[in-house]
């Protein structure tokens, strides 16, 4: 149930990027033509949605990976 979350969060995180690549440019443009406090709001309104992503993209990540299985091998050497 886990791994499926995590692709899920995993594809959410890139079609959220990809929405993000798009707004790029309108948040260049309009950061160059206004030096407002609206315009520092909209910066970091916009930005916002990057920390989002990122942190999704890292718990898909980190769900995903397998854990390492533990071989009790070496502690059952002297047991024979």
């Amino acid at each position: 149930m886990k791994k499926i979350f995590a692709v899920l969060f995993i594809v959410i995180s890139v079609f959220l990027s990809f929405g993000f690549i798009v707004q790029i440019p309108e948040i260049i443009i309009y950061i160059s033509k206004s030096n407002s406090p609206y315009g520092l709001g909209y910066l970091i309104g916009s930005l916002l949605p990057l920390v989002i992503i990122i942190g999704l993209f890292r718990i898909g990540l980190k769900w995903l990976k397998s854990k390492p299985k533990t071989d009790n091998e070496i502690n059952d050497i002297g047991l024979n």
